[in-house]
């Protein structure tokens, strides 16, 4: 046999057998599971302890984080030259002035009168000399000016009559209450006479239940008079009786 074929037909044999005695192809084996852990949240007060892996949130109360005291440091500044500044100007686009801008100045139709010059009188203070006693005037008749209310009414919170001459002295509202009125009520329910000024007299019945403030009784009729002879504070007399 020719040795060339004899190699060839030798390595065959060879080839053939060495695939005969090769490990059998296997099929592709999935790759290993890795046991990963679920990401969970956890609500606690206290820290929790970071886990091998996996996410884990913290969940706590806030507090109120202190706020730094003292003032910002302002960051370092240099003006530029007036050159500088004035070649960023120059810059922008000219302001053209808009309709409206220049409105004339609106007078008024009529200027306000000039204010009257007043007279200085020249008189020291306290003065040197004492003032006399003001001039005696006649006093007249005394007169019942008003009087409220009148007539028949529904409800009556207080009486009041006014004079046309001052009939008590300007003293303390104590001094007022404690004197005696020129005035005859009938029927007088419970309450107070009260001076308001020197010429007017008021009658404020007492509280009762669910008025504050008084009142007089009702389905009542009451009869005011204001005797003859009625002297006022500067002498003035009442010549006839007022009912």
């Amino acid at each position: 046999m020719n040795p060339r074929y004899r190699a060839i037909s030798l390595f065959a044999c060879l080839a053939l057998l060495l695939s005969a005695c090769g490990t059998p192809p296997t099929s592709p084996t999935p790759p290993p599971e890795v046991n990963v852990p679920a990401s969970r949240v956890v609500i606690s007060t206290e820290p929790t302890p970071a886990p091998d892996s996996g996410l884990v949130f913290d969940l706590s109360s806030g507090a109120e984080q202190p706020v730094a005291g003292g003032a910002v440091p302002v960051a370092p500044a240099e003006a530029l030259p007036a050159a500088e500044t004035q070649a960023i100007l120059n810059r922008l686009p000219a302001l053209e002035p808009a309709a409206g801008d220049a409105q004339p100045f609106k007078f008024p139709a009529q200027t306000l009168p000039a204010p009257r010059p007043g007279t200085t009188i020249q008189e020291p203070f306290p003065p040197s000399a004492p003032a006399g006693p003001l001039p005696e005037t006649a006093a007249g008749p005394l007169e019942v000016l008003r009087y409220a209310p009148e007539g028949e009414l529904t409800l009556a919170a207080n009486l009041n009559l006014t004079f046309n001459q001052p009939m008590v002295a300007l003293t303390g509202l104590a001094d007022l209450a404690a004197g005696d009125v020129p005035v005859k009520l009938v029927p007088q329910p419970a309450g107070q006479w009260r001076w308001v000024g020197t010429k007017t007299l008021m009658f404020e019945p007492a509280a009762t239940t669910g008025f504050a403030a008084g009142r007089f009784p009702m389905a009542t009729k009451y009869t005011v008079t204001v005797p003859a002879g009625t002297k006022s504070a500067v002498g003035g007399v009442l010549a006839k009786e007022v009912t």
